[in-house]
Formats: structure tokens, C-alpha cells, sequence
């Protein structure tokens, strides 16, 4: 596993700018490459783009920060997942955590983002940036979605040195917690697999936690975060799109929406 390559989009907003600097300290924590990329809604005159950008990275490249910048045409949302598709390892947002009838109205690019870009997409919440998250939490429902998500959930653990939780929200509040035998071998299962890709990384002080919780999944895994204080939440996503996105909708992100924390989301297929 490896981040080689990281690719932050910027629209010239201050979320973009947090979620810039976010970027480049992942970029030095891993080693790696880090692209600051833009894309044209419409057809800008490409010069004075060009000096935005260079006032952007004047006021939020801290001294030493090593980048490239990129422009792409297209739709924003699009053009960026297609940018995306095409050797990145990480994409790295910010989101302006809107909510009520503005999110409504305005939608949320970080949610599109969550669904379009294939790779996986670290969202920055303004001024919740943790430069090393020292406690992370991995959301699972025991999907091959969540599977991948717990990969990298270990493989930051790792490199963070953070302590790693796991949980499981039952969404039906009939069940009681300790009954059902089938779900708690299912959740031993995730914990091992976390401990043998643990092992893998020959790295065996990671400190790993679980725990069950009952009601609506996405509110209690933000309850959580909030609670307990965590750094990161690492989430699975389906990825889903067209009328089984609108009937279906997205646990991650509706995460994203109102985390408390930064959330990296990672759909099934994702590869750290």
C-alpha cells in the first residue's frame, strides 16, 4: 500500500485553501507527489485563471510546499473525477459544510465528489484540519465497500500512529444489543481482518477498539465522532448513482455533510 500521488481541487474559496494545506502536509507525511488542479465551468480566459492560481499558492503554500498546478475544461465535478481516474492515488477536498435549505439548494460539491471520483477523497472540514490524527473511526455495515474502507482505515492507522475503532451501527432499533450471535461473529471477522492487514504492514502497535450501536447509521457515527473526540472517520462508500442514488441515498455522505472530523471516504475497488 501506498500514496504516491494526491490531487487537490481548488475553486479559490478559503474551504479550498484548508483543504490545500491539508493536502500538502498528507503529501510530505507520505512522500508524496501532490497536484493542485482547477477546473473551468465555463470558458475563463486561461491567463487571468493562471494568476489566480499563483495568488492562491502565494497566500496558502506554506515555505517548502513542492506542487504542480493543472487546468482541466468541463463541468467541475466531472472533469475532476475524470482528472482523478487517471493515476491518483488521494483526492483531497474542502467542503463549506453547508446546511438546511442552502445545502438543498446548493447541493454539496464534496457529496459529488464522494460519489463520482473513483480513488478515495479525504474531505476537510474548515478549521477541524489535524495535522497527524491521533484516533481514527471505521464505520462498517460488512460490505465489500466497507472492506476496502477498512484497509485504509489500518494503513493510516499505521502511518499516523493512531488508535483504530470500529463500529457497527444496527439500523433496526428492534435489535438488542448481544442477541444476535451471527452479527456479533460478523463483527469478530472485521476485527480480525483488521488485525491480519494490521500484520501485514508488520506494524503491531496499532490499538485497535470496537463497538455496536443502535439507530439511524450515519447520525451515530456522527454522534460518535463527536463524542469520543475522533480525528478521522474512514467510511465505505457504494458509490451509488441516477435513481439508486436518489431512492438509496449514501450513509458516507451524509457523514460528510455534518462530521465533525475530517472523512475520508473509499468505494469498493479503491487501492491504497
Amino acid at each position: 500500500m501506498s500514496i504516491e500521488h494526491i490531487l487537490a481541487p481548488v475553486d479559490f474559496s478559503v474551504p479550498s485553501g484548508h483543504a490545500f494545506q491539508a493536502a500538502a502536509r498528507l503529501a510530505e507525511t507520505f512522500d508524496a507527489k501532490l497536484t493542485l488542479l482547477h477546473a473551468l465551468d465555463e470558458p475563463d480566459d486561461r491567463g487571468t485563471v493562471e494568476a489566480s492560481l499563483k495568488t492562491f499558492l502565494d497566500t496558502w503554500a506554506q515555505p517548502g510546499t513542492h506542487c504542480e498546478t493543472e487546468l482541466v475544461d468541463g463541468p467541475s465535478a466531472q472533469a475532476i473525477a475524470e482528472r482523478a481516474a487517471l493515476g491518483i492515488d488521494l483526492l483531497v477536498c474542502g467542503t463549506h459544510g453547508r446546511t438546511g435549505l442552502e445545502r438543498v439548494v446548493l447541493g454539496s460539491f464534496a457529496e459529488k465528489l464522494v460519489r463520482l471520483v473513483p480513488c478515495p477523497v479525504w474531505v476537510v472540514r474548515p478549521g477541524e484540519w489535524t495535522t497527524h490524527p491521533r484516533r481514527i473511526l471505521h464505520p462498517t455495515d460488512f460490505s465489500k465497500a466497507s472492506a476496502a474502507a477498512l484497509q485504509w482505515a489500518v494503513y493510516l492507522a499505521s502511518g499516523f500512529g493512531a488508535s483504530l475503532h470500529l463500529t457497527h451501527v444496527l439500523s433496526r432499533p428492534s435489535y438488542h444489543l448481544g442477541e444476535d450471535e451471527a452479527l456479533e461473529r460478523e463483527y469478530e471477522k472485521a476485527r480480525v481482518q483488521a488485525l491480519e492487514a494490521m500484520g501485514k504492514l508488520g506494524d503491531d502497535r496499532l490499538s485497535i477498539s470496537t463497538s455496536v450501536h443502535v439507530g439511524f447509521p450515519a447520525k451515530k457515527i456522527v454522534e460518535l465522532a463527536t463524542d469520543e473526540e475522533f480525528d478521522l472517520i474512514v467510511c465505505g462508500t457504494h458509490g451509488r448513482t441516477g435513481k439508486e442514488h436518489e431512492l438509496l441515498g449514501s450513509v458516507a455522505e451524509r457523514v460528510v455533510r455534518v462530521a465533525p472530523c475530517a472523512v475520508l471516504t473509499v468505494r469498493h475497488g479503491s487501492k491504497a
